[in-house]
């Protein structure tokens, strides 16, 4: 792609980095352009969420869960991980104030490769954001569940713990951009109900 505010950074220290640079930019590129975030990430959740069922209780980009209810979308343009951290609360904040007939879901969406580029350092953040919630500090599990997606996304238990990053399964968790997507804990609780876990990670 080459519009839209698009340019490709290849700086890097060494030959290695600068080789595992270029293979992050050609999937994850610099868009300055929040509509252009908002379309083609609706249209990632349309293609692979939705149509391959990815997650059994999206039925469109702005349709989800059980009930059905409105998908949130958020663009952050945070710059540091105190920022992301702070925009993600306030995510949190706004599910907790709407009823899940109302909004059932949000994704919030980090387009700057300036801070989550390298896909580590998003790995490290979402495991921040998880603990947050565990039941011995604010004891949200019950209320809200974490799944992330990236560019570069590895499962631990896939192909890529034993030296194969084309696994197949990582995929289901690619994004255009980093991703955090909150649900609700009761709406997962009646999807797995109806589609076990086991069996939606075997079809993924």
């Amino acid at each position: 792609r080459g519009e839209g505010g698009i340019h490709w950074d290849q700086s890097s220290s060494n030959s290695n980095s600068n080789k595992k640079d270029k293979d992050v930019f050609a999937v994850f590129p610099e868009e300055s352009d929040d509509g252009i975030v908002l379309r083609d990430s609706k249209e990632w959740v349309r293609r692979l969420v939705a149509d391959f069922a990815v997650c059994p209780f999206t039925m469109t980009p702005d349709r989800a869960g059980i009930p059905q209810a409105s998908v949130r979308y958020m663009i952050s343009r945070a710059d540091t991980t105190e920022e992301a951290f702070l925009r993600y609360w306030q995510e949190i904040q706004a599910l907790l104030q709407a009823k899940e007939t109302e909004i059932s879901t949000s994704l919030l969406v980090f387009p700057d490769k300036s801070l989550f580029g390298n896909y580590e350092v998003f790995e490290t953040f979402c495991e921040c954001l998880s603990d947050a919630l565990c039941d011995s500090t604010l004891g949200l599990e019950r209320t809200f569940q974490l799944v992330f997606f990236h560019p570069e996304y590895r499962f631990r238990d896939g192909h890529a713990r034993l030296g194969d990053e084309k696994g197949a399964a990582n995929y289901a968790r690619r994004s255009p951009w980093p991703m955090v997507n909150i649900l609700r804990t009761s709406q997962v609780r009646v999807a797995q109900r109806g589609v076990p876990t086991a069996q939606v990670y075997q079809q993924n």
